[in-house]
């Protein structure tokens, strides 16, 4: 299959401007169909009568619009060949775009679907886990005033965290499921009838059995925070240099972000609130008791509740002073995020 785009720019052919950007696919082939894990061949080329400065392949679900896989670089050839193998997951059979972009020396632009995939979930038994986000017991949406536990007014603008080791199993024989992801979770916070659905995440293909346990971290271990988002592919969980600290030479396990109305005397929401969570000390276990039984390709869903008020509020009764410190971006204020950390560990409920 070859793909050539005209540019929107005027052409020159006297002074060799011309578009002839083109793309031929090799493989995969038009509507292949793939399961998750299964190697894909990822082969094509690229090429213009031009030096292409720079080109970019992305990989799109186009069930929830994410990235799979990016591959961006610059440079100085006419041709560029790709070729390289792929293992990609989905817990939802999708349809997965290859779009390619390109440019070349004279600003000549190629920006195209160049090819479409199926990916199906692996085989097995799916276990959906539902976090539900609340405060004082209502469905929690960003952007919605609420009264902080000393009585300011102040809404939320951000909630998302990393989970890893998550493990399934009877009693303390737990196997691994999913070793880290990212969940970004705001985005269904900001509209009504998403957030009262609840921010669903699913992890596929576990083996049929009776299980009563479910085990995970709010957070990275030691050996995963020990690396850096330059050691993985950008469309990995943890591949994102937006959530690493490099003063503190640490992943952020959880972002909770908004804005509070600390002067009562106007009613604007003056001070940005950015609690950010990270650390080894503030990794957190949870470990939930549950009848899971899964048979016969079954999907099971698990309710977890996140009570945000008691994120403020420790199990003594303390109330965290979001006044002194309403965002944690110093070292110093480590024992305060290991207290939050805590908190959020204990507003978990099953």
């Amino acid at each position: 299959m070859i793909i050539s785009v005209n540019s929107c720019k005027d052409d020159d052919q006297s002074n060799g401007s011309s578009n002839d950007l083109r793309v031929e696919v090799i493989s995969p082939q038009e509507n292949a169909v793939f399961n998750s894990g299964e190697s894909i061949l990822l082969k094509f080329n690229i090429s213009a009568s031009n030096v292409i400065n720079s080109y970019k392949v992305v990989i799109r679900d186009k069930s929830d619009n994410s990235l799979k896989f990016i591959l961006s670089k610059f440079s100085s050839d006419r041709l560029i060949e790709i070729d390289t193998t792929l293992n990609l997951e989905t817990s939802i059979a999708a349809q997965m775009d290859i779009e390619v972009s390109a440019e070349d020396s004279f600003g000549n632009e190629l920006d195209e679907v160049v090819q479409s995939f199926t990916l199906n979930p692996p085989l097995g038994n799916t276990l959906g886990l539902r976090f539900n986000l609340t405060y004082e017991g209502e469905t929690l949406l960003m952007g919605k005033r609420y009264i902080y536990p000393t009585g300011e007014e102040f809404e939320f603008s951000r909630f998302d965290m990393y989970i890893s080791e998550l493990s399934l199993g009877q009693g303390n024989n737990l196997k691994l499921i999913k070793e880290v992801d990212y969940l970004t979770m705001t985005q269904t916070y900001r509209d009504l009838t998403s957030a009262k659905d609840g921010y669903l995440y699913r992890i596929a293909g576990i083996e049929d059995g009776n299980y009563d346990t479910l085990q995970f971290n709010i957070g990275l271990t030691p050996d995963m925070n020990a690396t850096t988002p330059s050691d993985y592919p950008i469309n990995d969980p943890l591949g994102r240099s937006g959530e690493y600290w490099e003063g503190w030479k640490s992943y952020i396990f959880a972002s909770i972000e908004g804005r509070i109305n600390l002067d009562t005397a106007n009613s604007d929401f003056e001070q940005g609130i950015a609690l950010h969570l990270g650390s080894n000390d503030a990794l957190q276990e949870i470990k939930l008791i549950e009848t899971i039984d899964l048979f016969d390709s079954k999907e099971k869903i698990i309710d977890i509740n996140i009570e945000l008020k008691d994120l403020f509020v420790s199990k003594d009764g303390e109330i965290y002073d979001i006044a002194t410190t309403p965002q944690t971006h110093s070292l110093s204020h480590i024992p305060l995020i290991i207290t939050l950390s805590k908190n959020l560990k204990n507003a978990l409920k099953n």
